[in-house]
């Protein structure tokens, strides 16, 4: 004890203090310290969830990016198929009309050909039946009479064998 009285320490005073600092560490641990070790522990678990939630929130984002890029790619598909389905229908539809313009041209060609066929022929019968009227006239002219009507048949006729 005279260790204590040279430093100038009180025993009584210490041991009251120790059982003071007894009595407070007792009534923090009962008071404040388990309180705060259950927040701590609650904090603690509370951001393991948020980290959870964060992975799955992370898993969740990556398969809803997967599902937009497949989406993209099916949408990319679709559209190359309806632009391949577009130029053929389109180059279907120019020989369709090529077709039809090729067939209208034609038809148009016939009808020309006919036409011009029948206009052909109405002016080889003019001219057949000038040709008689000249070869009556001319025969009129030297034997100075006129031919009966069954001469000019009979000439007419005579013209058509030589076609």
């Amino acid at each position: 004890m005279d260790i204590f009285q040279q430093f100038g320490i009180d025993v009584r005073l210490l041991v009251v203090q120790i059982f003071n600092f007894i009595v407070l560490l007792f009534i923090l641990k009962k008071f404040l310290y388990k309180p705060i070790v259950d927040i701590i522990e609650k904090r603690r678990t509370d951001i393991e969830e948020s980290a959870k939630k964060v992975e799955e929130i992370k898993k969740q984002s990556q398969e809803s990016e997967e599902k937009v890029n497949i989406m993209l790619q099916e949408a990319r598909e679709k559209a190359h198929d309806i632009i391949v389905r577009a130029e053929k229908q389109a180059a279907e539809t120019k020989k369709n009309a090529q077709e039809e313009a090729r067939k209208q041209a034609e038809e148009m060609l016939a009808h020309a050909k006919k036409s011009i066929e029948a206009e052909k022929e109405a002016l080889m019968k003019s001219v057949q039946k000038d040709i008689v009227r000249l070869v009556v006239l001319a025969s009129t002219k030297v034997l100075g009479r006129e031919l009966a009507n069954s001469q000019e048949e009979f000439i007419e006729k005579e013209i058509k064998k030589l076609q």
